[in-house]
């Protein structure tokens, strides 16, 4: 009897190993960058006092500039390359992340600009 249903694990057996390390990757990247940073981000934000509108506000800054900047993205892997890409943007995104931790330094409206610049390079990453 022929069975028409998939398993995963036949499914996954078709891809190369580098197609495989792809998208355990990309699945690692999107739970820690999209997922837990998402949810610890926002607690953050709210432990600095900023309210639930500016925590928004944030966010929106962020995915905006991942919007606008995603077509020259795409142009630039073109050109220099889709690995040296990846990398580039990956490493942005570290150094983003890095240089948010140094926002409890800053008070009022430059710690409110250092976090919205920040969230938008982390985003451009």
């Amino acid at each position: 009897m022929y069975r028409t249903t998939t398993y995963a694990g036949h499914f996954l057996a078709r891809f190369e190993r580098d197609v495989k390390l792809y998208m355990a990757c990309a699945a690692l990247i999107g739970f820690s960058a999209f997922g837990i940073y998402s949810v610890l981000f926002n607690l953050y934000l709210l432990r600095m006092d900023y309210g639930v509108d500016l925590v928004g506000h944030f966010n929106a800054a962020g995915l905006l500039a991942f919007a606008l900047f995603s077509p020259i993205a795409g142009n630039w892997a073109h050109r220099a390359g889709y690995r040296r890409a990846l990398v580039g943007g990956v490493a942005l995104m570290v150094v983003g992340y890095l240089l948010m931790s140094l926002a409890g330094f800053f008070f009022g409206s430059l710690r409110t600009g250092w976090v919205a610049a920040v969230q938008v390079v982390i985003n451009c990453g």
